[in-house]
């Protein structure tokens, strides 16, 4: 299956945490939306990952493609925050700007309830998306122990067990996904985990079926980007490129963006990929990409690869490793170093071990 968070790269997953009407921090549903079967409710971009504190996280420079956001006039009200915290987490999902998640954190640590449920899994999402999958779990566990029935909950904990590749403890979250949120996600949720053809095919019709039953649209695209995967692990490429192009249709998430991006290089359609990079290349995942199309159509891109080197080899100094993979790729593929490549891609498999990172890692090992 491909993707992890994309952050770092893929899943799981951005979010769908979404506000729809004012939410305080005693009530995990008043900003739910409505879903199908009555029980999905506020569910996440799971399969698209720090605590307070939290080292800043690190974006391409200006000259490195990136214009940075205004920072957002924050707000004591508890109120406002909540909104605010949800929004700022959804504009990541689409954008991969890292300074959303700081943004986040400095709304999160206004909060005068850090131990309400409600503020532990904003907490928890925002350690997904920072790559600290210890503290998302430990987060997520402690919301389903106060509330068993938190299909958020265990959403995310399903999303954090996908991306680490423990397989048993994502079909058990999976299977309370079923119960809490609705029979259709908790579908959706397992399809990540098919790994044989067989099972891929089962899901993937599975999945087709279920087209109609997503009232929210934001969950349709989800799905639709579950489908697209296994599309694509399946080699049915033409149809992987509709499903994909039809859930950004609803909602551009950057992890989807990215599948579909990944789905035109293995074609070489270099024009097409760098399309889909125009609006949106901050983030290191997308400059990658980016890149790698540039270098398809034979452009001139030394002097990107210059400064893009001398940020990777900045970040790693400091230890920061949070994009390892797309250090890793940037080293196997753009500017071929396979030792430091392989110690990326060892690095990477530290954080997710999805089996695009097994690949990854497989990969650096023979460019020796």
């Amino acid at each position: 299956m491909t993707r992890s968070l994309i952050c770092c790269a893929s899943s799981l997953l951005a979010l769908y945490l979404t506000t729809t009407s004012p939410a305080r921090a005693h009530d995990i549903d008043t900003h739910a939306p409505t879903l199908p079967h009555g029980g999905e409710r506020r569910a996440p971009d799971a399969f698209v990952a720090k605590a307070v504190p939290i080292a800043p996280r690190r974006q391409l420079t200006e000259t490195q493609f990136q214009t940075h956001p205004q920072r957002l006039d924050f707000s004591a009200d508890p109120i406002g925050v909540d909104r605010d915290v949800d929004s700022l987490l959804q504009r990541y999902s689409l954008s991969g700007d890292d300074t959303l998640l700081e943004q986040a954190r400095a709304q999160l640590q206004t909060l005068p309830q850090p131990h309400d449920p409600t503020v532990q899994l904003q907490a928890a999402w925002l350690a997904q998306a920072e790559h600290d999958f210890e503290e998302a779990l430990r987060l997520a566990r402690g919301v389903t122990e106060r509330q068993p029935h938190n299909g958020q909950a265990w959403l995310l904990q399903a999303a954090v067990a996908t991306v680490r590749g423990d397989a048993a403890m994502a079909r058990r979250a999976c299977t309370q996904v079923s119960t809490t949120v609705s029979p259709s996600v908790g579908i959706a949720c397992r399809a990540r985990l098919a790994s044989s053809a067989g099972e891929q095919t089962r899901r993937l019709h599975q999945l087709s079926a279920l087209h109609s039953t997503y009232r929210d649209e934001r969950l349709r695209a989800w799905a639709l980007s579950v489908e697209g995967d296994l599309a694509t692990a399946l080699g049915e490429l033409d149809s992987a490129e509709a499903l994909y192009r039809e859930s950004l249709s609803i909602r551009p998430a950057l992890q989807t963006r990215a599948a579909l991006i990944d789905l035109l290089l293995q074609q070489q359609r270099y024009t097409s990929a760098l399309e889909l990079t125009d609006s949106i290349h901050n983030a290191p995942a997308m400059a990658i990409r980016r890149l790698l199309a540039l270098a398809g159509q034979g452009a001139d891109i030394d002097s990107q690869l210059r400064r893009m080197d001398t940020t990777f080899r900045q970040w790693i100094s400091t230890g920061d490793l949070r994009h390892a993979r797309e250090m890793a790729r940037f080293y196997l593929e753009l500017q071929p170093e396979p030792e430091l490549a392989y110690r990326m891609a060892e690095a990477n498999l530290r954080l997710q071990r999805e089996p695009e990172d097994m690949e990854l890692l497989r990969k650096a090992q023979f460019s020796f």
